[in-house]
Order: C-alpha cells, then structure tokens, then sequence
C-alpha cells in the first residue's frame, strides 16, 4: 500500500472537549488521502475515551506517551508519519472542508516545499471573529527570496522595526508563524533534521519555521482563509503572557534558539541573521521589566537581571549603532541606557514605583 499523500499530525493535551470537533472537521474533507495521527501527550482529561470512536478507522493511529509538551508531542507524530507531506493541526481548532483539497493540488502541480494558507480569528468570549490571510497575493517564494525577505518576517523584529513610537502595531509587520497554516514536505523535514526544540513554548513554532526556511526553495502562498483558529482566555498563548514567571525561561529560550538559528544560516548560506531580530531580544528586556514589575520585588528583579545578564543580551545592548539609537522612542533610549551601563535596577525600580501608584490611583 502507498502511503498516504498528506499525514495530519494532532497532539493533544487537554484537550478532550474540542478534539471532536477538530476531527470532524478532518473527516468531512472532500480529499480523503491522509492519515491521522493523535498523539496523547499523557493528557489527564478522557482524551483517550473520546478517541475510541476513531480507533477503528484504518487511516487513524492513536499513540500514548509520558507529557512531554507540545513540541515532543509533534516530534513524535514526525516520527511515525509517511506522508508526502506534513500537517500539524492543533486539536483545539479546526480547518475548512476543502483545506486539505485546496492544498494539495497546489502542492501537487508546483511541487513546492510548503504551502501557506490563511486563517479566520475568533475569541470564545466575545464571540469577535477576524480573518488575516499572507501579506502577498496568491503565488511564490523561491530560493534566496525566502531567506531574504520572507523569514525575517517570522523570526522576530530588527531594530528599524522598534524606531517607531506605536509598539501595538508592531505584530501586523510580522507573520503569524503558527506551523497550522503550513503543510510541509516531509522529504525537507527528514533530510535536514527539522524538528520543533524540546521543552520550549511559545516560540517552537517560529524556531521550526526558520530552521525549515533555511532549506526551502518553493514555498506557495494562496490567500483562501482554511484554518479556523479559537482564542480561549485559558490557551497555551493567552495563559503564557499572563505568567511574568514564565515569560522568563520563555525569553531566554527565545535567545538561545535564535543563536542556534544564526549559525545555522552562516553554516548554510553564510549570512549572519542577527539583525533580523537584534530588536526583539531589546523589546524582550522591556517586556520583562513591565511584566516583572507586577510581582515580588527581590524576585522581578532577579528574574530582569537573569535575562539581560545572558551574554547574547548584553552583546544585542552594547551593540547597537549610534546612528540608529537617536532614533528610538524617548522611553526606550533611557531603558537602552540604564541597561548598557548597568544601572538595570534604576529601570526595575522606576517601573516598580510606578506600577504601583498606578495601582493604588485605580483603588482610590
């Protein structure tokens, strides 16, 4: 038997309330060439009771493991996959019925190494639906395009991107890099080793991307909106970004694999790709002082100091070029400068302060 065209790849933890309509979703597919394999990721819910009313179905596999987060979980499912090409679809969410349709025959007659789709947007609480399809109208990237123009967009924000004043409108320059709105060659992911980085969140996507552009040449983009994606005020995202604890490791993990990103692309194409998110490990340092300052006092700053104490930090402070510094914001050239000349504990203290007068203005 030929294995299937398309492998969809769904790791589930928790996720037991929602899987159903996730593959409901796949079942109702006008193509039916794939398989479908569940990783449970050691879910404590009845993950695995739901899941029987599919065990029977040739094309589904169901495979238990120990939790491992979210990255392992898809590692797993690559593992055992052997589709022509790769989807790794969150379980919290579902696609449109002709997604799978759509994209392969793209795939098919381009024979590109990935397809990108778009997606509709919509917060449980609210009921607020929006929809965000690629920033380029239906066709390519090829070779150098991909690594010139198209990643710098996913792996973070460069040092022009921080110049201007309105930080809020800093994500619509950048691509959403969530792995769900690609379908990938699996032949690409095999033989270069691609797979998402163990034990980090938040940024596995965005790590997996770079790596897998790094080695791309076709990448199709087509603007029909395939992917539904739901917004839940307890998700994985949402419930990081309340953490100030954990954006810690977050962050530093963001450093970490960055580098490794550089040097795979001076390894491979000789280009140093630190300039592409010199602004973010920046922006990072502020969002932790921000953050940090909501908790203990001894414990944010500590928490402050681990990060932009990290050499790869304090290279991204001291050099930045004097003739791009003029141009940031009043409130970022100050931050720039207490940290740059150790006076990190001025900045954390100021916040602190501040946060709470705030606070007490609110309660009053």
């Amino acid at each position: 038997m030929e294995p299937y065209k398309i492998s969809i790849v769904l790791p589930c933890y928790k996720v037991a309330q929602y899987i159903e309509r996730c593959v409901n979703s796949i079942l109702a597919q006008s193509f039916s060439d794939y398989e479908v394999i569940i990783i449970n990721d050691g879910s404590p819910d009845n993950l695995l009771q739901v899941c029987e009313q599919w065990q029977k179905l040739p094309n589904f596999k169901i495979l238990s493991f120990p939790n491992q987060g979210l990255s392992q979980a898809r590692n797993e499912g690559l593992a055992v996959a052997q589709g022509k090409y790769i989807y790794f679809l969150d379980p919290d969410d579902y696609i449109e019925k002709d997604a799978l349709s759509t994209c392969y025959q793209v795939l098919k007659k381009t024979n590109a190494d990935a397809i990108r789709f778009g997606f509709k947007s919509t917060e449980i609480e609210s009921g607020i639906s929006w929809t965000t399809v690629p920033n380029k109208n239906q066709g390519l990237y090829s070779n150098k395009e991909i690594i010139n123009y198209y990643m710098p967009k996913f792996i973070g924000h460069s040092l022009i991107d921080i110049e201007k004043e309105n930080f809020k409108t800093l994500w619509q320059r950048k691509e959403f890099a969530g792995v769900c709105l690609f379908i990938y060659k699996r032949e690409i992911l095999i033989q270069n080793n691609i797979s998402f980085p163990k034990g980090v969140s938040l940024i596995e996507d965005k790590i997996f991307n770079v790596k897998f552009f790094c080695y791309a040449q076709h990448i199709e983009i087509i603007n029909q909106v395939l992917y539904n994606y739901l917004i839940r005020p307890n998700g994985l995202m949402v419930g990081s970004l309340r953490n100030p604890r954990g954006l810690i490791k977050n962050k530093i993990d963001g450093v970490i694999e960055r580098e490794k990103l550089r040097e795979l692309y001076l390894k491979e194409h000789e280009i140093n790709i630190f300039d592409t998110y010199h602004g973010s490990l920046i922006l990072s340092a502020m969002e932790l002082c921000v953050k940090l300052a909501n908790i203990n006092y001894k414990e944010g700053y500590k928490g402050l100091c681990h990060y932009i104490d990290h050499p790869i930090v304090q290279k991204s402070f001291q050099n930045i070029p004097a003739n791009q510094f003029h141009k940031f914001p009043f409130k970022i050239k100050i931050a720039i400068f207490l940290i740059k000349n150790h006076l990190s504990c001025l900045l954390f203290t100021g916040m602190y302060i501040l946060k709470r007068i705030k606070k007490n203005s609110f309660q009053n």
